[in-house]
Parts: C-alpha cells; sequence; structure tokens
C-alpha cells in the first residue's frame, strides 16, 4: 500500500503509552544515587553513567536521563529530548467518583504435593 505525498511534514508519535519510570543522572562518582534496577547494570567512570543500550554502551552525562525500555533495555535520553517526548503522568484521583484501584496481578497457583493415601493392611482371616 503506497502512502499519499503530503504537503507538510509528518508527524510520528510514540508507538507505545507504556509509562516508564526514568532516572535523571546527577553524576558524580559513584552509583549509590541510582535506583536499584540500573545500579547492578552500570558503572561510573569520570562522572558519567556507563550504560549498556542495545546500541551499544552510552555514557550518561550529568542531566541525562536513563530508563528501562519495556523490554527491558536501558537506554539513556539527553535532558532536552527526554521533556520533547515524555510528560508525567498525573496520579489517579482516589476520592473522583468511579475510581477502581488497580490490583497487582498475584503469582499463579501452583498445585501443592498430595501425599497417596496409606494402603491398609490386608485383613487377617480368624481362626
Amino acid at each position: 500500500m503506497a502512502v499519499a505525498p503530503t504537503s507538510g511534514p509528518v508527524l510520528y508519535k510514540p508507538l507505545s503509552s507504556d509509562p516508564i519510570e526514568p532516572h535523571q543522572w546527577a553524576g558524580g562518582d559513584t552509583v549509590a544515587a541510582v535506583p536499584a534496577w540500573v545500579a547492578n547494570r552500570v558503572h561510573v567512570s569520570s562522572g558519567h553513567l556507563h550504560v549498556p543500550t542495545r546500541s551499544g554502551t552510552l555514557a550518561a552525562a550529568p542531566g541525562d536521563w536513563v530508563y528501562q525500555e519495556p523490554d527491558g533495555q536501558l537506554a539513556v535520553m539527553d535532558n532536552a529530548l527526554f521533556h520533547a517526548t515524555y510528560e508525567p503522568v498525573k496520579a489517579p484521583d482516589e476520592s473522583a467518583p468511579g475510581y477502581v484501584p488497580v490490583i497487582p496481578p498475584r503469582e499463579p497457583l501452583v498445585p501443592m504435593a498430595v501425599a497417596a493415601p496409606a494402603k491398609a493392611a490386608p485383613a487377617t482371616k480368624a481362626a
């Protein structure tokens, strides 16, 4: 299917609207200031946070944002692009009419092992 030409620029939006929980790198010499989901996957050198991404290891400078994509990969985005791409998600108003709390999924039920019933001893004949 051919795409009809347009007279102006074509706008795109992200395919995924999943919210992300980003972390803005403030700089420093240790990963102590980053969340655990980042700290065990990155290292710090010369004040930059070195982040393994699908494009290779990227150095996040102070002010850059690190986030986890829906597939689990880490990504780095500079501050200006981050604010042009994302906006804060407003927390739901729990007092609003019709509010339904989100119940997190629970672990699937696992059947318990059931012991086989003990076999009765054979009856002895009375003499």
